[in-house]
């Protein structure tokens, strides 16, 4: 099926089959229902980013959120996407993998009240340093980083949901 980025005009983040979003006022994860699920990491975190995980992260005014896919290979031919969330520089863990025929991900954030954003795509430093998401996870590391793509948002203000959409070609 054919999906648009237009599918969350007209609802909220992570309400619909084609997004996925981690919401800052009750800190839950959402995906396909308007009823959030707990946020937990489905790969165990380890070093010093374990002391970082944690379940129902909320965020506000001030707070830096960052969002990501990161490639895995599991062996065997399985490889999966996994969809990563930070919160000031921390890694909250993956949760929830994606098949990598997705297709195009388009980044989206809702907000619900009046307040200044500033988005990085890259051109300046994360807050968060992508060269340790490896190690968080236990997994070999790697020599590159260029299959590693994130986005971040800061705020003045509460942003209520980080999320990335799909579309399949």
């Amino acid at each position: 099926a054919e999906l648009s980025p237009r599918c969350v005009l007209r609802q909220q983040a992570g309400w619909n089959r084609c997004s996925w979003a981690l919401h800052g006022d009750d800190g839950l994860f959402y995906h396909g229902s308007g009823h959030g699920m707990q946020f937990f990491s489905m790969l165990p975190m380890h070093g010093i980013e374990a002391t970082h995980a944690m379940t129902s992260p909320t965020f506000g005014a001030g707070d830096v959120v960052g969002c990501g896919i990161t490639y895995l290979r599991h062996g065997h031919g399985t490889d999966n996407l996994g969809l990563f969330f930070t919160l000031n520089g921390a890694l909250l863990g993956v949760p929830h993998l994606i098949d990598p025929t997705v297709g195009k991900l388009w980044p989206c954030v809702g907000v619900d009240a009046e307040w200044f954003l500033e988005f990085n795509f890259g051109r300046n430093p994360f807050r968060f340093n992508l060269s340790t998401i490896d190690v968080a996870f236990g997994l070999p590391r790697r020599t590159s980083y260029g299959s590693i793509r994130g986005a971040s948002s800061s705020s003045s203000g509460s942003s209520d949901s980080s999320e990335i959409t799909s579309e399949s070609d």
